[in-house]
């Protein structure tokens, strides 16, 4: 319906010195390929900004949709695990399997750090 708000996309820098991006969309907006605009806008920004600082993205493994987008993007899967091996609470998913992708190789500190953030 007009004037609805579909989603947001954009890439956030973290406290170490590497880019988040991130997405999300509502049902509705699904399949449209806005993500993927909208992530590619996000992704060539970062860029844009800070080219030297490395560009991530963290997803479920069972979100099929969400690693397409990635990978259209042309990023590379980097980790893939659980940050915890149980739920540490109500709404807590760090013990799901998980997907980093990144643009470019991470250095061991930058990827655990990344990890870390579940």
């Amino acid at each position: 319906a007009a004037g609805s708000f579909l989603g947001s996309a954009g890439a956030a820098m973290l406290d170490f010195h590497a880019w988040n991006l991130g997405y999300r969309f509502a049902p509705e907006a699904w399949g449209r390929g806005f993500a993927t605009e909208a992530a590619a806008l996000s992704l060539a920004s970062a860029r844009a900004a800070r080219l030297e600082t490395p560009v991530t993205a963290r997803v479920l493994a069972a979100n099929t949709a969400s690693v397409r987008v990635l990978e259209r993007l042309e990023l590379e899967l980097v980790w893939r695990g659980a940050s915890s091996a149980a739920p540490a609470g109500p709404g807590d998913t760090t013990h799901l399997d998980r997907l980093i992708f990144a643009d470019r190789v991470l250095d061991d500190d930058t990827l655990d750090a990344v990890i870390a953030l579940g």
